[in-house]
């Protein structure tokens, strides 16, 4: 096991240097390193959709997407799912990417940082925006559900040498991976005590926290595509056909897998 990584480039680039072969990642990092030939890999499954938010503090005057102009917002990095979500709320609101100054920190800092007022807002995956709210130090202004509905966040990849020679052991990783969405579903209040337990948060945290991330579902070639179109309208990457980019990444009969999944939790749950 490689461990935890603070954010997706930072996960990518293990997967270029072929230390890793496994990882949950957003899907906005992988995009960007497979666009860029730094890191070959196949996108096995969703992981999860939605389970983001874009946090200001309490006292912010902000009451429409206008008034964000000119104010300091923390994503985890620049091409990040957060960092889209950002362009879209901006885009939305008739605002340019550079209308705002965008400032790139670990999760695990933006909290302290709000609080510090060393940033205007954040933009970051859960458990930070609700551990933001918990301790009073900030408000959810939009929900990534608000911002672009049902919208895949992290998925889990392979290396694609490995799914190429490892065909087996493919299948039992996505095989694991469907059990546990299937029982995170059935068993959210246990999913709750395991989530406390590693990562010592407040049981309110975790239990907020969760009820913004949707486990599973579908993952379509053309939600990919909407975030190579969002990365190439930024510039952070440069691809000539989308729709072949994003089947590619794909690996085959991905949306059927969890489809299948996704009925089995719906049946439990």
């Amino acid at each position: 096991m490689a461990g935890v990584f603070a954010s997706g480039p930072e996960e990518m680039s293990a997967f270029a240097g072929e230390s890793l072969e496994v990882g949950y990642v957003g899907l906005a990092p992988v995009v960007t390193a497979a666009a860029h030939g730094t890191a070959d890999v196949v996108i096995l499954a969703l992981a999860n959709a939605e389970g983001s938010a874009l946090v200001l503090s309490p006292g912010s005057s902000v009451t429409k997407g206008g008034d964000l102009a000119r104010k300091t917002i923390a994503v985890p990095g620049l091409g990040s799912v957060q960092d889209v979500l950002l362009r879209k709320v901006l885009n939305q609101a008739g605002l340019r990417p550079q209308d705002v100054t965008p400032l790139v920190i670990k999760p695990p800092e933006m909290v302290s940082a709000l609080r510090n007022k060393q940033i205007d807002g954040f933009v970051a995956w859960e458990p930070f925006p609700a551990q933001a709210v918990e301790q009073g130090v900030g408000r959810i202004y939009m929900s990534s559900h608000d911002i672009w509905p049902n919208h895949p966040c992290c998925v889990v990849v392979v290396s694609r040498r490995f799914y190429q020679q490892h065909p087996e052991a493919v299948g039992k990783i996505l095989q694991a991976h469907t059990q546990a969405i299937d029982w995170i579903k059935a068993h959210p209040d246990e999913a709750v005590s395991i989530a406390r337990k590693y990562t010592g948060l407040p049981e309110a945290v975790i239990e907020t926290a969760l009820k913004n991330i949707k486990y599973g579902g579908d993952l379509w070639p053309s939600q990919v595509e909407e975030y190579v179109q969002v990365l190439n309208a930024a510039g952070l990457v440069s691809i000539s056909n989308p729709k072949a980019f994003s089947r590619g990444l794909i690996a085959e009969g991905l949306s059927l897998q969890n489809s299948d999944s996704r009925q089995k939790g719906n049946s439990q749950s």
